[in-house]
This record gives C-alpha cells, sequence and structure tokens, in this order.
C-alpha cells in the first residue's frame, strides 16, 4: 500500500475560503465531455466547488465538446479524439501523476466502469473516493464490484432508493445531491403562445436522438394529438444515430409540423420559445433539460422514470405517463390536461417547483456535507 498522509476527522468541512494553505485536489473523473446531462453536472459541481475556493482537475479519456467549458481554473487532463483501448490502463496513469504531483485528497467519478477503475485506484493510493449515480441501469456482471466508494451521491431521490434496494451494502454511505441548474429566466425570454385550441400547441424535447431516449414515441404521439384535435407544432433539438429513421417516420406518417433541428447552441432559447416540454425517455436519472423548462415556467409531460417524478405535480405543473402507455393513452392525458389548467397556470407551478428544489445555489452546500461526511482513516 502507498502511503500518504491521511484524512483529518471533518478536514473537508475546512475548505474553502477560510482555508489560508494550498488546498489539495478536488479531481473529478468521467470518460469524456461531450455533449449531454451527465458532463453538464460534472461541470457545474466543478464550477461550484471553485467557487468555495478548492482546487479542481478534471480527468478523462475521451473528447471535449467546444460547447462544453470547463470553468476557469479547472484543469482539462486526458482529451483525445476518442477514448483509447486501454482506457482503465491510461486513466490509472493519469491520476497517479495527479497524486506525484500535489496533493490529491479525493476522487470523484462519475460512470459506472470510470468508478471502478478510480475507487479501485483509491483504495491503492490511499484517496477518498465517491461514486456519483446518474441513473438506474443495473450493473450486470460488475454488480459485486459496484458502488464500493467510500460515499456513494445519487441524483435523486428516487435513484437512491433503486440504489438502496439492490446494492444494500451502500446503505450507510449513501447521500443524495439532487441535480440543480442555472436560473434560465434571465437569459431567455418566455412567450406563450395564444389559445392552443386556436392555434399551433409548440411542443419542445432537447434530447439525443437515440432509442432509449425513445424519439419514434414521439412522431406517434404528435400523430395522436393531432387526432385528439390539438394542432401541433413539434420541435426535437438534438442529434445522434436515429435523426434520419426520426425525420423518414414522421414523413411516412404525413406527420404535419415535426421538426428535427439537430444540436442546439442555446437550449434556453429554444426551450422559451415552448408551450409544452416533453420526454418520451424509456430511462433517466434526472435531466437537467427539465429543469431547466422548469426555470423558464413551462409545462412538462415526462415519463415516470428515475427521478422526474420529483420535478413534476402531476396534474398541477404537468403530467407523468407510464413509459409503456401508448402514444393515444399520452395524447388523452395532455388533452385533458389542456382543457383542465390553463398553460400560464401550469407553468407559474413549473416555476415554483425549480425555486423550492433545483436551483444550482443550494448545490454547493449539498455537496460539501458529502465531503465533509468522511470519518478519518
Amino acid at each position: 500500500m502507498i502511503s500518504r498522509p491521511p484524512l483529518r476527522d471533518g478536514q473537508f468541512a475546512s475548505l474553502g475560503r477560510r482555508r489560508k494553505v494550498a488546498t489539495p485536489t478536488i479531481v473529478m473523473v468521467t470518460d469524456n465531455l461531450n455533449r449531454g446531462g451527465l458532463p453538464r453536472v460534472v461541470l457545474n459541481l466543478c464550477q461550484v466547488l471553485i467557487d468555495e475556493g478548492l482546487n479542481v482537475a478534471i480527468v478523462i479519456d475521451g473528447p471535449v465538446d467546444p460547447s462544453m467549458k470547463p470553468p476557469q481554473g479547472a484543469s482539462v487532463i486526458g482529451e483525445r479524439s476518442r477514448r483509447h483501448f486501454l482506457w482503465p490502463l491510461t486513466l490509472f496513469i493519469r491520476l497517479t501523476r495527479l497524486w506525484i504531483n500535489g496533493p490529491v485528497q479525493l476522487v470523484h467519478s462519475h460512470q459506472r466502469g470510470v468508478s471502478l477503475v478510480s475507487t479501485a485506484w483509491g483504495r491503492l493510493f490511499r484517496v477518498r473516493s465517491v461514486e456519483h449515480v446518474h441513473n438506474v441501469i443495473d450493473a450486470g456482471a460488475t454488480r459485486k464490484l459496484s458502488y464500493r466508494a467510500d460515499a456513494i451521491v445519487a441524483c435523486s431521490q428516487t435513484v437512491a432508493a433503486h440504489v438502496r434496494e439492490r446494492y444494500p451494502w451502500t446503505e450507510a454511505r449513501l447521500h443524495v445531491v439532487t441535480n440543480r441548474v442555472d436560473d434560465q429566466s434571465g437569459t431567455a425570454v418566455r412567450t406563450l403562445s395564444p389559445d392552443p385550441a386556436d392555434s399551433l400547441l409548440k411542443i419542445v424535447t432537447l434530447g439525443r436522438l437515440e432509442p432509449e431516449k425513445r424519439p419514434l414515441f414521439a412522431v406517434r404521439l404528435c400523430q395522436a394529438l393531432g387526432d385528439h384535435g390539438l394542432n401541433v407544432s413539434f420541435h426535437w433539438f438534438g442529434g445522434g444515430s436515429l435523426q434520419q429513421e426520426v425525420i423518414d417516420a414522421a414523413r411516412v406518417a404525413q406527420v404535419k409540423n415535426f421538426h428535427v433541428h439537430g444540436h442546439s447552441d442555446d437550449p434556453a432559447r429554444a426551450l422559451a420559445s415552448a408551450d409544452v416540454f416533453l420526454l418520451c425517455s424509456e430511462r433517466e436519472g434526472l435531466p437537467l433539460a427539465l429543469l431547466e423548462a422548469l426555470s423558464l415556467s413551462l409545462p412538462v409531460v415526462v415519463p415516470d422514470v428515475g427521478g422526474c417524478r420529483e420535478a413534476v405535480r402531476d396534474g398541477q405543473n404537468g403530467i407523468l405517463f407510464h413509459p409503456g402507455d401508448s402514444a393515444s393513452s399520452v395524447a388523452a392525458l395532455l388533452a385533458g390536461f389542456l382543457k383542465r389548467v390553463p398553460l400560464d397556470r401550469a407553468g407559474e407551478r413549473s416555476r415554483e417547483v425549480f425555486v423550492n428544489n433545483f436551483a444550482l445555489e443550494s448545490l454547493a452546500g449539498d455537496l460539501m456535507r458529502v465531503y465533509a461526511s468522511f470519518p478519518a482513516r
């Protein structure tokens, strides 16, 4: 075992602006910084730690999308055009080099494979480890090795309940640090459409065009909404492997006003133009796009997967549907909701939910409480 000075009890409680000596480095580890919710969570965590006066490094083994700009003061180590086939070894080497060059007191990992390597590295080098759980995917063959870090952080209460049920050995080390986002209301002005009965109801989705996001379900839903007498203009922002298939499906089904825009460089503006925000996913953690929609006072229509239910007051600021429901059933739910609840009132409720539960300002306190919870070794 390689020896390093052990953490003192409650050491992390003293880190931050009040600390006068050189602070240890917090290392965020993930596979890449491509477009997506998980890399954005990583960058949000880095920003709040830097705001607390901590040194932060990000270790990856993959690309960095130009839109995913790390916060000032956070160094990125390991950028490459594609993941190396020996990535566990390269990750291990990068962490070791960081440890040699300066005090690494905590490694905070994201993604299951990355976390397995980071936790093993931390055990060898006597560095505290945190594993961040973003979704409820089962570990499969690696189940017995999973979630062995010093602390386990779930992105929502629902995800934490899943981890607790299926991996009971995590109970004493399991924490919830709810996903949070910047308030988008100051960067984009939302304009409500007129009465949807007399005009196009604009529905917007932000997400990758991949099977787990179920974009083909969105095509069927758009068609079903027309059958329920709603004039709909549907807009999907995001790219992916199913892009052409979705475009072709909408054309073959003769679904009018179904638009696929590709990646948006201004997602807040895309959301602000909507009347309703929609997700169709078969699995989620707690999607950032959903939280941003709440901040912009959007009614939301989302499946009851992952932590989505924590952002929806069913029948008040939107509707939850079962992921196995048919497009016709979801269309009927949405049509009924729009008849009962005016869009502006539902939007006001969304805004309340955001302010009370998901504003970014509370993230630092939640995270630092996890870091302060480690007992002395």
